[in-house]
């Protein structure tokens, strides 16, 4: 019994994750500190979500596609939780955004990068 409630907890994970998303979102979709929050939450609920599908998955190749699944939501972490943080409970959190917008460049290019390593094949050796 306890067993089967733990391998649903990813699951409703999930679930709160993406709910709180869109609360956040429907708010007011314009202002840049509910934009990067959704997307961090966005990111997390793809995280959970494939650790859910990888603990159901029957087949090794399904576990390892969830895997996949779920460390693609890891890599796209750190750019929206860095836009979040510089702008959260800040009055100029524009000119911060403009202050920081070489490390918050590299952030996304250095995730796009380790995307494209992840889904490309040829990066990875057995």
């Amino acid at each position: 019994m306890v067993d089967l409630l733990l391998s649903k907890l990813p699951l409703l994970s999930t679930l709160f994750c993406l709910g709180l998303a869109t609360f956040v979102i429907s708010r007011n979709p314009k202002i840049n500190v509910n934009q990067s929050f959704a997307f961090g939450m966005m990111a997390l609920a793809l995280v959970e979500f494939g650790h859910f599908m990888a603990i159901h998955s029957g087949l090794e190749e399904s576990y390892l596609f969830w895997k996949k699944v779920s460390l693609a939501g890891e890599i796209l972490l750190p750019g929206p939780w860095l836009v979040f943080s510089l702008t959260f409970g800040r009055s100029n959190a524009s000119q911060e955004l403009g202050q920081w917008r070489w490390g918050i460049l590299v952030t996304y290019l250095l995730s796009l990068g380790f995307l494209t390593a992840l889904v490309s094949d040829r990066f990875v050796t057995e």
